[in-house]
């Protein structure tokens, strides 16, 4: 029977697991940031988009599918759409490398609890103790990190969702 552990173990499916990796970090959120702008805040900071593949990566693919993604996806983004702005890109990139290995953690240690909402707050606190030491954005630390949880609410409830559905998934 065809399990998710083959996925993992299977060095020549590690390419084609990147490709879709970096393929939907490219386009959902590509996909979202088309949704007209109805406030002040973007709707990808709402919904969350750029964090579903990495979620998926971390619970289906090799461990350093999501980390590889994680670093380089948002500098991509950048690159080729203009957003985020480079100082987000560097404090996005941060938060999803902590996100991915908070949910390899996850995985590892806790494989039946949905833990994403978490694994996305620990990035969002990290980053906001880079704040400290280096104003990469003109915010306040602490402003920033209550900020992001409060906009991010809708779509940490769909990391919840995505998450659960991962943990039913048959394991070895």
């Amino acid at each position: 029977m065809f399990r998710i552990s083959f996925l993992r173990q299977n060095a020549i499916v590690q390419v084609p697991a990147a490709l879709i990796t970096f393929g939907l970090m490219w386009l959902l959120p590509l996909l979202v940031h088309i949704v007209p702008l109805t406030g002040p805040v973007p709707v990808g900071a709402r919904l969350l988009p750029i964090f579903y593949a990495p979620l998926l990566a971390a619970w289906i693919f090799h461990p350093a599918v999501g980390l590889f993604a994680s670093l380089l996806m948002p500098f991509i983004n950048h690159a080729f759409t203009g957003m985020p702005t480079l100082p987000m890109t560097v404090l996005l990139s941060l938060e999803l490398i902590v996100f991915s290995f908070g949910l390899l953690l996850n995985k590892k240690y806790w494989p039946r609890l949905p833990l994403a909402p978490l694994a996305f707050v620990a990035g969002k606190v990290i980053s906001a103790i880079l704040l400290v030491f280096v104003a990469v954005v003109p915010v306040s630390p602490w402003a920033y990190l209550v900020s992001s949880v409060q906009n991010a609410l809708p779509g940490l409830l769909i990391l919840l969702v995505l998450h659960l559905a991962l943990v039913r998934l048959p394991r070895e």
